[in-house]
Formats: structure tokens, C-alpha cells, sequence
């Protein structure tokens, strides 16, 4: 477990701009954000104090090409009380998985780009939340949103941390540091941009609360009346609305220690433009337990999924970690999320690393887990995964709201019905072709086995008859249930 006494980050540098870029457009500025980060050499700084914060802030906030992240790859933090650790490089998975021949079309080759591997002559890493451990610097991205009531868009940035602290008092005694938004630091004529967003942050007792310490301030302020639905467009066409999720005063997709913070020197290009520099604020306190904010009750709970018409679940899951000696790991870890199975359809078009589909084509490939962009809302920084549960029903999961959106039950147990009767079909076009055949080669039909959910006992057992006889097995059934389980483990 991490703690304040690991007060990590990771300073990415880019050898391309990494922050807002501000060009002319019909005599105006106009707002673009660079192209992604592709690769960047990365360090892990030590951060013990507000004040070490500001320092580091105003150094990034003179670069155009840095960003950072509020976590770290275990392994790389600075040694014997430096300041800096050893620099590495980061890279996307699909650079990765080119440089080391992997297919990321398959959860094997997924695998592989985990942890370390050579891109380049270079020891590389992906920018992945398997491969990094939150630290304990916790961001507050105050602003406002799209469909935020007057009552909560009128609040400013003072009002809003005022809130705040009222749905969580131990904020009063909160050290924080205060950093405007870049884009207010763009000047056009002699006048700064209008902008009225800010990062507030600050310090927690124990990091390994990142997660669930996010998650829950939403839903509080969702109970106390500083949250809103916001609502969600189409990205094929701005006015179609295609749902609603809960939201803050504060951004609710922060608690990610992968994801990527850009408080660095905006780029300008175009006549009477340039850039302030950046007005940062420490406001003294201490570190922040922020495991006094309590889990929901039963009763708040209730109350939250009437608001939302989202479920509040804590589970437990196996997931892929980075050690401390930078070895993967499997760990079961505790993981609070909402569950929501009122958006996601067949028909919902999704943008993944794969290219566009339907979730109904995603159900219909062999893709493994996919990265993609979150459809519920808008984002570009590819923090959604798309996947199946254990019986091939697929899900969306927002790293950043960190909210599952599944099949209601009703589409989920139609997809299963359909998809039985599919493969039953095939499987018994595969029994009968070995039957007629004089010496059949039993692969193909213990894999068709191996994968196949049938949709009850009795069809599995007529079927494991059937197979059995195609094989000159007769009825010793046994024996070839027995291959099947060995076929099972095999993939």
C-alpha cells in the first residue's frame, strides 16, 4: 500500500507540444489540444510538500512539452532521498506491441505489453494503470460543464471548494496548491483569455484511497445537491442526446493515477498572442485522511440509484498489478463502482483501437479486451475498456467515472439465447462431419466444446453424447468430458 510517505508523480517530456495549443481563426484565438502522447521520456519526482508542489508546477508550467501524471511505476522512484529517479521511457501499447511481435487482437498478446520490454534499444513501459500504484497527491479540477444547473454553474471556484468541504469536512484542514487554467495564461491583445477553471491539489494520508476516495465524493455530492445528470451527445451529431451520468462540481474522472494532467505552457502562433506566466497559490495545511468519508449506507445507496438510476457496488476481482520489483503480479483487490444497465445496446457505436463498431460486432469477433473511447460521454483520452463477462456478454467499462455499463438483463439473456442457438448449430454441423469421417481428427471438436455455452444441462448432455459416438468413443462419455475440461484449460 501506498502512503504519504511515497509522495510520487511522473513528469512526462514530449519531443512535440504536450499542452493546449491556441491559434488564430477569422482574427479570434481558437483552443486545440496537441495530438496525443505517443512516447515521452518519463521520471518519477518526490513530492513531499505544497510548497515543493508550487516549485515543480511553475517549472512544468514554463514547458510546452511536459505533462504529468499522479502516479508512479513501482521501481522508479528516486533513491537515497533524490528528488528524481531514474528516467525511462513510455509508450502506447500499439508501439509496444509492435516493437516486441505481439497481436493485440488477442488477450495473449494484450498481456505481453504489460510491464517492461526493449522498444528501440530503450527499456519501455506503457502509460497503464496495471503498470502504476497511485501516489498521494489527489487533483480537484474545478469548472464549468455542459448542462450544469444555474444553481451550481454560478458557483466560482472558491464557492465550489467551499461545497466541497461541507460534503467532506476534513478539506478545511487540507494543504492545498491553486493552479488557474492554462488557457487563461493565453493573451490576445493585451487581455487574457476568458477561462475560469483551476486545479486544486492536495495531499492524502494513504494513496491506495485514490479510487475509492473519487468514487465516493461524487456520490455524496450527488446526495448533498452539488451533482447534477450531465447529459451525453452523440460524436456523429452534437444535438442528439444518447444519455446522462452523474456529475460533480469537481471532474469525477481525476481519480485515475494513469491519467494524464496538463498544466504546462500553452503553445501560440498568430499576432498578438502570448503566454503569462502561471499564477500558482499554496494555501498552508496539512495531508488529508480521506478514509473519514465514509462508504454509502444502505439507505444512501437506495437513495443514489433513484437519483442516478445507477447501482452502487463494492466487488472483489483478480487484475494484473506491477510489484514493487517490477514484476506483474495477480491480486485481488476491492474495487468500487457504479453499475449501470440502462445505456449501453446492441446497436451502440463504439470507437476502439480496433476502429469503430457496433457492440453487437464486437460480440460477433474474436477481440479480446479493447481499448476505447468512452461512449457515454465526451473524451478523447481512450480511458474506456470494452469486454465480455465470463459467459461472453459484453460491458463498457469508464476508467474515469469508473461506472460498468452493461446489457439490461432482459438484452443480455436474449444475446445468450441467440448466441446458444449459433453455436449449437455449428457444433452439430462439426459432429456430423466427423461422423462421416473414417479417422476423425478430434481437435476441432473438442475447441467447438471447450468454448461452447449451452443453454441447459440436458442439451450439453445430448450433445456430449453425440460428440462422443462421432468419435467411435460409443457412450464412455466420461473420457471425452475429460478432454474437453483438458481443451478448456489449454486455451
Amino acid at each position: 500500500m501506498t502512503d504519504v510517505k511515497s509522495p510520487f508523480i511522473t513528469v512526462y517530456t514530449l519531443e512535440q507540444p504536450a499542452n493546449k495549443i491556441v491559434t488564430l481563426a477569422d482574427g479570434l484565438p481558437k483552443k486545440a489540444m496537441a495530438a496525443p502522447m505517443s512516447r515521452a521520456t518519463a521520471v518519477t519526482v518526490r513530492v513531499d510538500s505544497v510548497q515543493l508542489f508550487a516549485e515543480l508546477l511553475e517549472t512544468i508550467g514554463e514547458a510546452t512539452n511536459c505533462t504529468m501524471s499522479l502516479g508512479y511505476v513501482p521501481g522508479t522512484e528516486p533513491k537515497d532521498g533524490s528528488t528524481e529517479g531514474e528516467p525511462y521511457q513510455t509508450v502506447t501499447r500499439g508501439i509496444m506491441a509492435e516493437a516486441i511481435g505481439v497481436y493485440l487482437k488477442t488477450p495473449e498478446g494484450v498481456a505481453a505489453t504489460l510491464g517492461w520490454n526493449e522498444v528501440d534499444g530503450a527499456s519501455s513501459i506503457c502509460r497503464l494503470k496495471a503498470n502504476m500504484v497511485p501516489g498521494c497527491w489527489y487533483l480537484f479540477d474545478l469548472d464549468t460543464v455542459e448542462g450544469e444547473p444555474p444553481s451550481l454553474a454560478n458557483l466560482d471556484n472558491i464557492s465550489r471548494l467551499e461545497a466541497l468541504k461541507e460534503v467532506f469536512p476534513e478539506l478545511a484542514k487540507a494543504g492545498f496548491v491553486r493552479v488557474p487554467s492554462t488557457t487563461g495564461r493565453v493573451i490576445f491583445n493585451g487581455k487574457p483569455m476568458e477561462a475560469v477553471g483551476e486545479h486544486l491539489y492536495f495531499q492524502m494520508d494513504d494513496a491506495a484511497d485514490m479510487e475509492r476516495f473519487g468514487a465516493v465524493l461524487l456520490q455524496r455530492s450527488m446526495l448533498a445537491g452539488y451533482g447534477f445528470m450531465k447529459p451525453s451527445y452523440s460524436t456523429k451529431n452534437r444535438t442528439e442526446k444518447i444519455g446522462q451520468r452523474p456529475w460533480g462540481i469537481n471532474d469525477p474522472t481525476t481519480a485515475s493515477c494513469e491519467r494524464l494532467v496538463f498544466d504546462g505552457k500553452p503553445v501560440v502562433d498568430g499576432e498578438g498572442l502570448s503566454v503569462a506566466k502561471a499564477k500558482i497559490e499554496v494555501i498552508e495545511g496539512r495531508s488529508v485522511d480521506t478514509r473519514k468519508l465514509l462508504d454509502l449506507t444502505t439507505d444512501e445507496v437506495a437513495r443514489y440509484s433513484e437519483m442516478t438510476g445507477q447501482q452502487v457496488v463494492q466487488e472483489n476481482r483478480s487484475t494484473t498489478v506491477m510489484g514493487a520489483d517490477g514484476e506483474m503480479t495477480t491480486q485481488t483487490v476491492t474495487r468500487f463502482l457504479a453499475v449501470d444497465q440502462s445505456k449501453l445496446q446492441m446497436n451502440t457505436l463504439i470507437e476502439t483501437e480496433q476502429g469503430e463498431m457496433t457492440v453487437e460486432d464486437y460480440c460477433k469477433s474474436d477481440y479480446g479486451k479493447l481499448r476505447c473511447q468512452t461512449p457515454f460521454r465526451d473524451s478523447t483520452s481512450w480511458n474506456g475498456i470494452l469486454n465480455r463477462f465470463k459467459d461472453g456478454t459484453p460491458f463498457v467499462f469508464d476508467n474515469g467515472l469508473r461506472c460498468r455499463y452493461s446489457l439490461s438483463e432482459e438484452q443480455a439473456e436474449q444475446y445468450l439465447m441467440e448466441r446458444c442457438a449459433a453455436e449449437f448449430e455449428e457444433l452439430k454441423s462439426i459432429i456430423a462431419t466427423t461422423a462421416e469421417t473414417e479417422m476423425p481428427d478430434p481437435k476441432p471438436l473438442l475447441e467447438a466444446f471447450a468454448k461452447m455455452t449451452f443453454s441447459s444441462e440436458t442439451e450439453k448432455a445430448l450433445a456430449e453424447t453425440a460428440a462422443a459416438k462421432s468419435l467411435g468413443l460409443g457412450h464412455r462419455v466420461k473420457g471425452f468430458r475429460s478432454d474437453v475440461a483438458a481443451e478448456k484449460e489449454r486455451l
